[in-house]
């Protein structure tokens, strides 16, 4: 087995795996609403989001033994960077998981994107390391630690893959704001919106509750209470509504204007109810 099937192997592992781990993680992307800020946040929050014990160990053992017991050939240390890769990448797992990850049409232009990133750099950093020493077994080492690298910035291929489609996303997400407006400009019902720091969708459901024991009520759904959120409820639910006296928002704060965000599709806000003194 020569070197360049070898790194070939090795960049086609850590290609795989990456690309598992980017799916793995998101669910965390679109969580916090595409916002990379927010994502980095989430990933920095705990040690073992950006640096899991068992993978630095696992990789640490598998480069030391591709170097002490692959002298003298490429096939032996290949193997070894091979299983050893397997076994880093795969002991840890995002245990934060709740529930299985359907994908929205985004999320699968933002995986597509973060893969194509993640396997050209996967595979150029392993093809570019791994040429600085003559031993094959420093080399195919030197490769495995690339592959590890690669795999660790798992988020940043995800960050850089919603920034390469953040023109797209923006042209459809102003369109699919302009289509919630439509829709309320048609229907002109009067809008409650629900904001404050707990008890959102709690006194929604109660408002919409009380309400529609007289009128022609609709409430947001589960906790959707982001502007596109709202906007994708908007579209899924009212668009064949000709007729509606009271729409039910609840509306979620992340950062400084974003309840203002949230108003733009809901353009005609009557009332506002804060949850509690804070907001």
């Amino acid at each position: 087995m020569t070197f360049d099937i070898s790194a070939a192997l090795i960049a086609l592992l850590w290609a795989i795996l990456t690309g598992w781990r980017v799916y793995r993680l998101a669910r965390f992307h679109q969580m916090e609403e595409y916002k990379f800020n927010r994502f980095a946040a989430w990933w920095f929050a705990q040690r073992e989001r950006f640096l899991p014990r068992q993978a630095v160990n696992a990789g640490a053992v598998t480069v030391g033994l591709c170097i002490v017991l692959g002298e003298g050939g490429a096939v032996l240390p290949t193997l070894i960077a091979l299983v050893g890769g397997g076994v880093a990448a795969w002991l840890p797992a995002e245990v934060e998981v709740k529930k299985a990850y359907v994908p929205t049409a985004r999320a699968k232009r933002l995986l597509v994107a973060a893969w194509v990133i993640e396997s050209l750099v996967a595979a150029l950093l392993i093809f570019w390391a791994a040429s600085a020493f003559e031993s094959d077994s420093v080399r195919i080492g030197l490769a495995a630690v690339m592959g590890l690298a690669v795999w660790f910035l798992s988020p940043v291929w995800l960050i850089l893959g919603n920034l390469a489609m953040w023109p797209l996303e923006e042209a459809s997400r102003q369109r699919f704001v302009r289509m919630a407006r439509t829709t309320l400009r048609r229907i002109h019902p009067t809008v409650i919106g629900i904001t404050g720091s707990y008890g959102k969708t709690t006194t929604k459901n109660f408002v919409a509750e009380l309400l529609g024991g007289r009128f022609r009520t609709y409430a947001t759904p589960k906790s959707f209470n982001t502007m596109l959120g709202v906007s994708r409820a908007i579209n899924a639910d009212l668009t064949d509504h000709y007729a509606l006296d009271y729409f039910v928002v609840e509306m979620g704060a992340y950062f400084p204007g974003e309840i203002k965000r949230i108003c733009g599709p809901v353009s005609y806000t009557h009332l506002t109810l804060p949850t509690n003194r804070e907001v």
